[in-house]
């Protein structure tokens, strides 16, 4: 099994949003070193499409191939395209090992120990995909969406008169890590939708999707807690 981080340059909402520097340490570099202390990868790669968070990678003892191809770097080329189109050229580079540990560069908080507990499950279950997930602080069936007069409506409305306790607990891809065998998922459309998905619930503290300056401020928060524990 090796570890794939996809860290592309071209972030629209926060440039260079995988180089910010948390705690005066790059977010990818925290997470290459997280990484490094697992035992079960045999290696590390960073995929980009920019010479500088290349080099970065690199200093860091990570391993880059050619830069990937501008056609899977935008915005719109999500994780089933980077399955596709660019994890096989690292399959082969590891002799046709094709057990991913898939990590986002900004799975900064994240710890080895709970990337070692995601892959215990990983190999007890043999699912399609084990993804980290939460879940839902508030039932699903209780959303609300704007209508065009401006006023909310409940998506649900024969649901609104139950209680949180007659429901279900659902969940949520929480954007952080997945463990999968590229042969396997390359062949569905989304990695949803796939028969056997698997989920590893990740402490609250240790998970933020970056997603908009406030994302930031609330992972800068996290790592100071982490960190003064």
């Amino acid at each position: 099994m090796f570890a794939y981080i996809p860290a592309r340059s071209g972030s629209k909402r926060i440039p260079k949003k995988n180089i910010y520097k948390l705690g005066g340490i790059p977010l990818l570099v925290h997470v290459i070193k997280n990484l490094q202390k697992i035992n079960f990868l045999s290696e590390i790669f960073v995929s980009t499409d920019c010479d500088e968070i290349k080099s970065i990678a690199e200093k860091n003892n990570a391993k880059c191939l050619d830069l990937r191809s501008q056609k899977i770097s935008d915005h719109k080329s999500g994780f089933i395209e980077l399955i596709k189109y660019d994890l096989p050229r690292y399959v082969d580079y590891c002799n046709n090992d094709s057990e991913v540990l898939f990590t986002l560069a900004t799975a900064a908080l994240v710890t080895p120990e709970i990337f070692m507990k995601a892959y215990k499950v990983y190999k007890q279950t043999n699912p399609d995909i084990l993804m980290s997930c939460e879940e839902y602080s508030e039932p699903i069936w209780w959303a609300m969406k704007e209508k065009d007069d401006g006023y909310l409506k409940p998506i649900y409305p024969e649901m609104v008169l139950k209680n949180s306790q007659d429901f279900e607990k659902t969940y949520t891809d929480s954007g952080l890590f997945y463990f999968f065998d590229q042969t396997k998922l390359s062949k569905y459309n989304s990695h949803k939708i796939v028969k056997k998905l698997k989920r590893f619930e990740v402490p609250f503290k240790h998970r933020c999707d970056v997603n908009n300056p406030q994302d930031l401020e609330v992972l800068e928060l996290k790592y100071k807690l982490i960190k003064n524990k």
